[in-house]
């Protein structure tokens, strides 16, 4: 599988073998006749820089560094700007993480009365699902690290501080949403915003790996395609969120 953005490219797959033989190989991406060198993340993601051509298609495969195939031979197609936007400066995409922030908010938003615990049934199978998103929610919240605890610590980091609030008060709305989106029938993970893309999709653009644990546990598919046919990795990758790559992928095959 290929994800890529205007910088760098993605080769997802099992073709690595050992770590031991990972770490001791050079590993390189032919695009056409131009050869580059390749990182490897880990034993099934590598990563490399998209070299500079015009668009089109051309041939593509990985390479020991010496312009050999020792994978299949793929195509890349090189496009103009294909998700409509260009490159964003440090100022402008801190800009659009906040506006991402806002979207997923807002989508996650129920409503007055909205509330999944109001639930009748006794021992209801739906709200066993419900105890074990909250789980998850409280060892994610143990991962981030307590805010209250860290707040003198980020006194000189106050955009970090603001991150991890944010993230704990969208953990708790998404916990919330999940829930009662599956006494609904379990549907909520398979809605879209007013710009074609869903909680997964935003909350992969936005690096959210705990996000995704929750979708799954309450049935989400983690490959569920936005109004384009983008999954969460797909976003992931273009948004540069590298420490996502491992978690997306590991729940999406």
């Amino acid at each position: 599988m290929l994800c890529a953005d205007f910088n760098q490219v993605l080769i997802i797959g099992t073709f690595l073998g050992s770590k031991k033989f990972s770490s001791e190989t050079k590993w390189g991406c032919m695009f056409g006749e131009i050869e580059v060198s390749a990182e490897v993340l880990n034993d099934c993601v590598i990563r490399c820089q998209v070299p500079q051509h015009a668009p089109g298609r051309v041939p593509f495969y990985i390479t020991c560094r010496n312009r050999l195939s020792c994978s299949e031979v793929r195509e890349f197609e090189y496009r103009e700007n294909p998700f409509g936007t260009a490159s964003l400066p440090a100022e402008s995409a801190q800009q659009e993480e906040i506006l991402f922030q806002m979207r997923l908010s807002k989508l996650l938003y129920l409503g007055p009365g909205m509330k999944s615990s109001n639930c009748s049934i006794e021992d209801c199978e739906r709200c066993k699902i419900r105890s074990t998103l909250f789980s998850l929610r409280n060892d994610s919240k143990r991962d981030l690290g307590e805010v209250q605890d860290n707040c003198m610590v980020a006194v000189g980091d106050g955009i970090g501080f603001r991150d991890k609030l944010i993230q704990s008060l969208l953990m708790d709305r998404l916990c919330e949403w999940l829930a009662c989106k599956v006494h609904e029938g379990g549907k909520g993970s398979d809605v879209l915003d007013g710009e074609g893309q869903g909680v997964i999709h935003l909350a992969a653009s936005l690096g959210y790996e705990w996000a995704m644990d929750l979708i799954v546990a309450a049935g989400g598919n983690p490959n569920f395609r936005d109004a384009r046919g983008r999954t969460a990795l797909h976003w992931a990758s273009y948004f540069g969120r590298s420490d996502c790559y491992s978690e997306f992928y590991c729940l999406a095959v």
